[in-house]
């Protein structure tokens, strides 16, 4: 299984020169090859695959200085960015890169030794970066990068063994919300919002719309505008990552919604309508979904999506029935049991019964120790009711 870990890297100014002469001849070996290699598809002699483009390469360096003079790890790893492009599923022909373009990203194919304090680049030398320690000698390519900001950044490409998943133990459902993160075993995650952040970011495009387009105060501010939008992006990573380990840390199976988050914000008349895609927006349902899906590869807990159309809210968790009438309200009264219910932990607990169902399709002996150390009190009870059909009369006593 292949992992990317992003940092923070802090090159001094000799070295962020040398990372933007990289980035500039990265992007020209990318249009030399798309337009050596499209006249080639014109022809009919097909695109360059891979061994063609490093004997290519040979070539360029042997016969230009300028080829000569660069690492030869970021001209592979522009090399492994083609290719990659070309073997896609949607197979299109690569496009070349413009002038204009601004964006500054380097690939380097095995690269040099790192620590948790610095990292070894070819011709750039160590650069500091921050972050936790990575599996030694399991590197396969880093990815440097400038943001918006003006930060750099560094993915590193890594693979550890895949753990295999354990269907048995306790299955905790989780319902996602716009303001929390529910789970079945009582516990809520409330989601911020970044209220002051948000309005900080409104203020200052109102100011950047007052600015002249091109002058210095205009980009000043476009810097701040851009710094802004990296600190809300990087404390909503941040909860998002604590969340899903904190789930996981406690669960032997998870069971989410199949969310059709584009059909939630599509556009409607209003400032309200408007107002509640910004919120959902900022829940981040797939990129939450995303980190639950990769973190439970890595620990061996299987995660069961539960369907689209699944009613987590309208059913009752007590007695099982539906109420079709339910609006908005955050909670109410069964129509039928007259009990009176949290709308997120009825969710969740029927989210919880939903996965277990699902889990007892891998075999009876899966499906009772699924529901057997449950969280609730009913659910284990609701699930072995439900997996009796399929256990045998000597399994249950």
């Amino acid at each position: 299984m292949e992992l990317t870990n992003k940092r923070r890297l802090y090159p001094t100014k000799a070295q962020e020169r040398a990372l933007f002469s990289h980035a500039d001849h990265s992007k020209h070996l990318w249009n030399e090859f798309v337009m050596e290699g499209t006249e080639r598809y014109q022809v009919g002699k097909g695109f360059f695959n891979d061994a063609e483009m490093n004997s290519r390469l040979t070539e360029l360096r042997a016969d230009h200085a300028y080829y000569a003079e660069m690492p030869i790890k970021a001209q592979r790893g522009v090399i492994a960015k083609l290719y990659r492009a070309l073997t896609h599923p949607k197979n299109r022909l690569p496009c070349v890169k413009d002038k204009k373009d601004r964006s500054c990203s380097i690939i380097y194919r095995e690269f040099g030794k790192w620590n948790g304090k610095t990292v070894r680049l070819p011709k750039v030398g160590k650069v500091r970066w921050r972050g936790r320690e990575l599996p030694a000698k399991l590197a396969s390519e880093i990815k440097v990068f400038r943001a918006k900001n003006g930060n750099w950044y560094g993915c590193v490409s890594y693979k550890i063994p895949e753990t295999k998943p354990n269907a048995s133990g306790e299955i905790v459902g989780v319902d996602l919300n716009a303001d929390c993160l529910a789970l079945s075993n009582g516990k809520k995650h409330l989601v911020s919002q970044m209220k002051n952040l948000c309005w900080l970011v409104s203020k200052r495009n109102r100011i950047l719309a007052r600015r002249e387009k091109g002058s210095g105060r205009w980009r000043k501010m476009r810097r701040l505008i851009a710094r802004t939008h990296d600190r809300i992006a990087r404390k909503r990573d941040a909860f998002l990552h604590q969340t899903a380990g904190k789930i996981l840390a406690v669960a032997d199976g998870v069971c989410i919604e199949n969310l059709m988050v584009k059909n939630q914000t599509r556009k409607g008349k209003g400032s309200r309508k408007r107002g509640m895609n910004r919120v959902i927006l900022n829940a981040a349902f797939g990129k939450t979904r995303r980190l639950l899906e990769y973190k439970a590869k890595i620990a061996g807990v299987p995660v069961f999506v539960a369907d689209t159309f699944f009613p987590s809210s309208k059913i009752c968790f007590h007695c099982g029935k539906k109420n079709p009438n339910l609006g908005a309200e955050k909670r109410w009264t069964c129509p039928h049991c007259h009990r009176t219910l949290d709308r997120d932990f009825n969710a969740a607990l029927n989210l919880a019964r939903e996965g277990a169902r699902i889990a007892s399709g891998l075999g009876a002996k899966g499906a009772w120790s699924a529901c057997k150390s449950a969280a609730s009190l009913n659910l284990a009870v609701a699930v072995r009711d439900e997996a009796r059909s399929i256990l045998t009369p000597q399994g249950v006593v």
